[in-house]
């Protein structure tokens, strides 16, 4: 197996997913699939503290796994104008009961990003279905988030892995004639630990399953801007190649 040098992000696609991990409510490709459903949820309220303020409106985005199982798995808030706002929609997100997508009949893991706008008159709630998701420009340009991932380049030293698992690219499937490319985004978060990666392009499901599961457990020297720690979005590109 051949894979290519880690490489931080610049931009961010709106395409829904093509591994095993799928954006919730994408419509069903094949026979025994289902997506993700939100079988119970609860809204949550404009925050009342910012209201006092005469703040009137204000934005969170939160990405977030459901298990097999229908469980709230890792979660990971990745902007906010506020962060009360983010800290409602997250209780808000722990009370969702969800019905697991289904992948040929059986249960399968889910990452779901969602956009909550507060505004007076309500919240509405986005599902972005993820990558990492949000064109280049929000980050770069609209500055209205106090939190938010920090560009590439601004970052006080280039992404330094500490813990990387190659991926295990079963003989079997090389026997198959099965290979080919997969490009797995994910977060590093202020600790340097590899979140929520999906596979936003991917020749092959169960060569998506295997590439993000190596993924998963990576680990890198924390990033930092100016000194402190920082969200990051990153991607890695795998390629499957028998050996010969």
């Amino acid at each position: 197996m051949k894979t290519s040098l880690l490489h931080v992000i610049l931009s961010f696609s709106l395409g829904a997913l093509l591994s095993p991990v799928h954006a919730a409510e994408a419509p069903a490709a094949n026979l025994g699939d289902a997506p993700l459903k939100i079988v119970e949820k609860y809204n949550p309220a404009f925050p009342s503290r910012l209201l006092q303020q005469g703040i009137v409106r204000g934005e969170a985005q939160i990405i977030f796994l459901v298990d097999a199982t229908g469980k709230l798995g890792d979660h990971l808030i990745t902007a906010y104008t506020h962060k009360d706002f983010a800290e409602v929609a997250l209780m808000a997100i722990k009370t969702w009961k969800f019905a697991p997508s289904l992948a040929q009949g059986k249960p399968i893991g889910t990452v779901v990003d969602m956009r909550f706008i507060f505004e007076m008159n309500g919240v509405v709630v986005i599902d972005r279905k993820p990558g990492l998701i949000l064109a280049s420009e929000q980050w770069e340009t609209e500055g209205r988030f106090a939190y938010q991932p920090c560009p590439a380049r601004q970052l006080d030293q280039p992404l330094k892995a500490v813990h990387v698992v190659k991926p295990i690219y079963p003989k079997e499937l090389g026997d198959q004639g099965i290979d080919g490319k997969v490009l797995v985004e994910f977060y590093i978060d202020e600790t340097g630990k590899a979140r929520l990666p999906t596979a936003s392009r991917a020749s092959n499901e169960m060569l998506a399953m295997i590439a993000i599961a190596a993924v998963e457990q990576w680990q890198f020297e924390p990033p930092t801007r100016q000194g402190k720690p920082v969200l990051v979005c990153a991607n890695q590109e795998f390629s499957f190649e028998p050996e010969k």
